[in-house]
């Protein structure tokens, strides 16, 4: 029953959109990152950049599941002497149509971990 589940979710634009993240994480922890799509089975990726420093974080790709919901472990790694600093959060995914999409961009506080 995989293709008719295909048929029905083509010529529905993949929406993606973090529900989940928290407001505050501490550098080099496990955060925890909840993805929603508007479509079951697609392949998920964070890129998370910071405003300090050239660094990226990537997190995934997992699969959403047949809600169309995904949770990314995302370790927090960024190299940093200021005690507070911002990571920004986007999450990606390509179509049936192999078209990348992505999320809004949500910011997230970061704390340096002791």
């Amino acid at each position: 029953s995989s293709d008719a589940t295909q048929q029905a979710s083509q010529g529905q634009n993949l929406q993606l959109q973090i529900t989940n993240v928290p407001q505050q994480v501490s550098n080099n922890s496990d955060v925890q990152i909840t993805v929603m799509a508007n479509q079951p089975g697609v392949s998920v990726q964070l890129q998370i950049s910071f405003d300090n420093t050239v660094i990226t974080n990537t997190a995934g790709p997992q699969q959403t599941d047949n809600n169309g919901n995904v949770t990314l472990n995302w370790h927090v790694a960024n190299v940093s002497f200021r005690k507070n600093f911002v990571a920004r959060i986007t999450a990606y995914a390509n179509d049936q149509n192999g078209q990348q999409v992505s999320s809004q961009t949500v910011s997230v506080q970061v704390s340096r971990g002791f």
